[in-house]
């Protein structure tokens, strides 16, 4: 949210979960989030937590401030990581909402599970963007007990 860059490495070493998320303009985004914020004091020694979404830095900011996690509140600002991984939602900001200064695009919300070791322990790829998975069906994977 600084703008500052983040490689992959940055994961390496430390389990991480990853949320992909299309803004803090949609609720069910936020309710996921402070979902995730009340399991997540009991996993916050054991991993990383990055929230990712490609809208603006005052918005970015704005949920960051809201939410007092020890994770962070990351900008993919052109979408290239959602691109790459094939989240990319186009067209996926409701009308209107490109006025406020939301771009257009977003990704499609995920959840991304990461073991120490960098192996993809879990993903949830929203197919219906109302739905999203309960922390209790992820967040086992971060100790090793479950393998994905």
């Amino acid at each position: 949210e600084d703008g500052a860059s983040i490689e992959p490495d940055a994961l390496r070493g430390r389990p991480a979960v990853l949320v992909f998320y299309r803004g803090n303009w949609c609720p069910l985004c936020v309710a996921q989030i402070k979902e995730l914020v009340a399991a997540w004091r009991d996993v916050t020694e054991q991993a990383t937590l990055w929230f990712i979404s490609n809208q603006g830095r005052a918005p970015t900011r704005a949920i960051a401030a809201k939410f007092d996690l020890p994770g962070a509140f990351l900008r993919d600002a052109d979408g290239l990581a959602a691109r790459t991984l094939g989240l990319h939602a186009p067209g996926a900001t409701p009308a209107g909402l490109e006025l406020l200064g939301y771009p257009r695009d977003a990704a499609v919300p995920t959840t991304i599970v990461i073991d120490a070791d960098g192996i993809v322990r879990f993903v949830e790829v929203a197919d219906n963007y109302r739905l999203r998975p309960d922390p209790d069906a992820y967040l086992s994977y971060l100790d090793g007990s479950v393998q994905g």
